[in-house]
């Protein structure tokens, strides 16, 4: 026969076990009665809201709710109870004054006659979870609006993701582009080249930068490529990621700039109808010399020259190399019918000639371009 003491020692045992599965549970775990103030609290919920159980029985659930969002909570708890969507994520407050973004899955509790008693409430703290989903929603807006060409690639070699200028330097759209590999996008040799790079980076752990140059509507043009290994949890390597910008129009203007400076070291001047001068100002390293005989050589062939004056008074010092240049660009004028006159020859510059033991025969070597002007107007 059951005893009321054995009824009363069963209640306590499942007293017992229902509290500790509450305060095992992951959860915060509150139950509210109709009037919304608090009537049960468990371990979890101190955790996520800083108030024990004492400091919070009895008071509104309110005093979870930021201020700006208690007429919303009020609002959410009848639309609950009237059996509408019973989950959410809201902007609380925990007894520190800290906000925080709780996960809430509320379930209405009915008596026997199924009249509502109370409403159990399941909150899980979501905050960095997120501000982890606010960073990734950034960085993919500004991945996808970004200028610059961004993709990754799996292990596999196939891309995971690809922005919309790097599809379009393939002249593909993204979705064309992912699931697809280097050999799927590009001509084999390319597509080894790139497979090997990114096996380097890998193998390494570290970033490389190269210049690559463009393909199918964008041959022609050149890019600056940055790829980076993205790890895993375990250190593996989940990605291999990239960053592309067209330098094109940069390596244009280098290019411009320096045939520029190249005319502008080396200028050949028409001073008379048969004549030419070439002043040369500054160092003169073997890079220059080479240019300045192209140049010369040239100009003598457009122009038909019969006399050409290389003057070299803004020229402090010559090396072996330079000197022999000048001689080199001296007799090929002659080979061409015409005359070479040298002329602002320094003191510096005549004892390294005469010490590195350079025949000037048949060069005809004045004191100054005047002279040498002079000269080719008599002839």
């Amino acid at each position: 026969m059951v005893t009321d003491e054995d009824l009363r020692a069963e209640l306590a045992r499942l007293r017992r076990r229902s509290r500790l599965r509450r305060d095992g549970s992951s959860l915060a775990l509150i139950e509210v009665d109709l009037r919304g103030e608090i009537t049960a609290w468990n371990h979890q919920a101190e955790v996520v809201f800083g108030w024990t159980e004492a400091e919070v029985l009895g008071q509104s659930i309110a005093v979870l709710v930021t201020p700006g969002g208690r007429a919303r909570s009020e609002a959410h708890m009848l639309a609950v109870l009237r059996g509408e969507p019973r989950t959410g994520r809201w902007c609380n407050v925990r007894k520190d004054g800290a906000q925080i973004v709780c996960e809430w899955n509320h379930t209405v509790l009915r008596d026997e006659h199924g009249a509502p008693e109370s409403v159990a409430c399941e909150a899980r703290d979501v905050t960095a979870e997120a501000a982890s989903q606010r960073r990734q929603a950034l960085m993919q807006a500004l991945a996808d609006h970004s200028p610059l060409g961004i993709f990754a690639k799996g292990p596999d070699g196939r891309h995971l993701y690809a922005n919309a200028a790097f599809a379009d330097s393939l002249g593909r759209t993204p979705e064309e582009v992912v699931g697809l590999d280097d050999f799927a996008l590009f001509e084999p040799g390319i597509a080894a080249d790139l497979r090997r790079n990114d096996e380097q980076i890998a193998a390494g752990g570290r970033a490389m930068a190269r210049e690559d140059a463009g393909v199918g509507p964008h041959a022609g043009r050149t890019y600056w490529t940055l790829k980076f290994p993205l790890l895993g949890e375990s250190g593996e390597v989940a990605a291999i990621c990239g960053i592309i910008h067209d330098i094109s129009a940069r390596k244009q203007a280098e290019l411009a700039r320096e045939q520029l400076l190249a005319e502008l070291s080396s200028p050949l001047i028409p001073l008379a109808d048969g004549l030419l001068v070439m002043p040369l100002i500054g160092t003169i390293d073997a890079a220059r010399a080479e240019r300045m005989v192209a140049t010369l050589l040239a100009g003598v062939g457009e122009r038909r020259a019969r006399a050409v004056i290389l003057d070299i008074t803004g020229v402090r010092t010559i090396d072996a190399r330079v000197a022999d240049a000048l001689l080199r660009a001296a007799r090929a004028v002659r080979l061409l019918g015409a005359e070479a006159i040298l002329t602002g020859i320094g003191p510096e510059v005549a004892r390294t000639l005469i010490g590195l033991g350079f025949d000037l025969r048949g060069v005809v070597t004045l004191a100054d371009l005047r002279a040498g002007v002079e000269h080719a107007r008599r002839r």
